[in-house]
């Protein structure tokens, strides 16, 4: 199946800079919803969709990331093979995946990779199963938003003539969810042991 052939991937190395104080002593993914940490979460995830192979990069406190996980890794409901990527310096939401090994990435097809601080309900399956079948070179998981501003829009002109005024418009964009799935021809377009990020890597490849 496609889930054999995947590899989970969750970002839990960064430093949750905009979290403090709560993130001085514990990392973001360690952080809870309803007591529940989000890294048990996501890994609860990787299971239930049967990915049972998931590597975890790590770096701010990563001890305590990498403890917990192996204490869940022993329990039915989780993924049975947990491995770490460590990060030395910060390497983005890419960067990370250049730590995979040869060896690792000579057993899958795909790699989807998830932001160590994201709770969504989406379906894994069905986003494997769109990557593969558009044969994607990466794929990026979205949603469509609406903002509402808060206040009236006014549009001039190049002598500052108004030439349109718009009451509290709304506008559409499409979001980034921080859900990734990459092709085997996207991991080697990883640069080695720098600062990547996700958004990088999407620009450079356009």
């Amino acid at each position: 199946s496609i889930e054999n052939r995947t590899l989970g991937f969750i970002l839990a190395g960064g430093l949750g800079t905009r979290l403090r104080p709560y993130t001085l002593t514990l990392p973001k993914p360690m952080l809870t919803l309803n007591e529940q940490p989000i890294l048990e979460i996501l890994l609860l995830q990787m299971k239930y969709y049967g990915i049972d192979n998931v590597v975890v990069s790590i770096g701010y406190l990563g001890d305590i990331v990498k403890a917990y996980c192996q204490f869940l890794s022993t329990k039915s409901n989780f993924p049975s093979n947990i491995h770490f990527v460590e990060e030395d310096k910060p390497l983005g939401t890419c960067g990370p995946l250049s730590g995979l090994s040869d060896e690792v990435i000579a057993e899958i097809d795909q790699v989807i990779v998830i932001n160590g601080d994201i709770i969504s309900d989406i379906c894994f399956t069905s986003l494997l199963e769109k990557h593969c079948s558009n044969q994607s070179f990466l794929t990026v998981a979205i949603r469509k938003s609406l903002t509402k501003l808060p206040l009236g829009v006014v549009e001039v002109d190049e002598q500052e003539r108004v030439t349109n005024f718009k009451e509290k418009p709304e506008f559409e964009a499409l979001d980034n969810l921080g859900i990734y799935i990459y092709s085997k021809k996207a991991l080697e377009a990883i640069p080695k042991n720098i600062f990547y990020g996700a958004d990088n890597m999407i620009l450079d490849n356009l």
